[in-house]
């Protein structure tokens, strides 16, 4: 059981700062992230890519080349 409540613990942490990058995402840019897309409008990485950086994953989103699936 404490296993249990610590997995509950950290699962609702990290929903708090996905709420959190999403929302200061949107502070920074006026709209929700949405998915990244090429010129004619077909998905090429999801929403989640663009809150990296609020998620202090700087590194990581900088590897993502925005323009290719």
């Amino acid at each position: 059981k404490v296993r249990e409540a610590a997995t509950r613990v950290q699962t609702q942490n990290n929903l708090k700062q996905i709420a959190l990058a999403i929302h200061n995402y949107e502070a920074a840019y006026g709209h929700l992230p949405h998915d990244i897309v090429d010129k004619n409008g077909n998905p090429l990485l999801s929403w989640r890519v663009q809150i990296l950086p609020f998620l202090e994953q700087e590194n990581l989103y900088r590897q993502f080349k925005l323009d290719e699936p």
